[in-house]
């Protein structure tokens, strides 16, 4: 019949714009919640076989790195993606010149905190030594990842990118726990996830094109920290509120352990908000 629409595309166009933007947001906001639950997911399931492979004791000192990882983490993300998310969402075609300047800054910073890593990982063994090094270097990986993930976000590719990030989920619990099972302890799984941040973030780059910066259009780093230091300690905040008691316990030289019975609940306690906390993730968006 003239007129019939032959394919989803068409059938798609014929509805009214405004139910069409109220759709895709929905399913935008669908993936990323979909993206969040399989990161947390997978979270979960990575202490669950790690806790089982790895002991109590081996199990404690991952707990302990992955916090003090959490807390050094907050420096290189110095809040600068939700600036980006917020100017380049406005402003489209400053996008690449802002994801170089953002990018170099957050290499900067997370090679900054790689001496404190070394600093806290000599003064203390129950935060790994070389493991928790091995695992600062991983932060350098998810600088770029990350802000390549934020592009994304900020030009309305919010599915591609919830793809990509959950399956970065999926391969930091495969390499993980295969390290793990071949015995190679908590080194060998701090190599893995390392080795999967650098996947993760080769994988953006490739995949995801940036046009040339704009003629015309500079950003300096004073400026970019001017406008991200608010989100900055808002993150700060969270991670102090999220990961400080593990720390201050394994800065108290309890036993490994024990650490891990602590953090294995801990961990059962984050499972069961994976719901409430996705659907909050709908109403509030990041």
């Amino acid at each position: 019949m003239p007129g019939k629409p032959t394919s989803l595309g068409s059938s798609w166009d014929l509805l009214p714009l405004g139910l069409r933007r109220n759709l895709s947001a929905a399913m935008d906001a669908a993936a990323a919640t979909a993206a969040r639950i399989v990161s947390a997911v997978a979270a979960w399931l990575t202490a669950v076989l790690l806790a089982r492979l790895l002991g109590e004791a081996a199990f404690g000192q991952f707990i302990a790195i992955s916090a003090v990882l959490q807390l050094l983490g907050v420096v290189p993300d110095a809040g600068l993606n939700r600036v980006l998310v917020r100017d380049v969402s406005i402003r489209p075609e400053i996008g690449a010149s802002y994801v170089r300047s953002i990018r170099m800054v957050r290499m900067v910073l997370a090679l900054a905190i790689l001496p404190i890593a070394a600093l806290a990982a000599s003064s203390n063994p129950q935060f790994g030594g070389a493991s928790l090094v091995i695992g600062a270097i991983s932060l350098l990986f998810l600088a770029g990842a990350k802000t390549t993930e934020g592009l994304l976000y900020s030009t309305d590719k919010i599915r591609r990118a919830a793809v990509l990030s959950s399956l970065y989920s999926l391969v930091r619990l495969a390499f993980g726990a295969g390290a793990a099972l071949a015995g190679l302890g908590v080194a060998g799984v701090m190599v893995a996830h390392t080795f999967a941040s650098a996947v993760y973030d080769l994988l953006l780059r490739t995949t995801v094109p940036t046009a040339p910066p704009s003629r015309g259009y500079r950003t300096s780093v004073r400026s970019l920290l001017a406008a991200s230091y608010p989100f900055a300690a808002l993150a700060a905040l969270d991670a102090l509120y999220a990961r400080l008691d593990i720390v201050m316990l394994a800065w108290l030289a309890l036993p490994s352990s024990e650490i891990g019975l602590y953090g294995a609940a801990y961990k059962m306690f984050e499972a069961a908000s994976i719901p409430l906390s996705s659907i909050g993730a709908v109403l509030v968006p990041s």
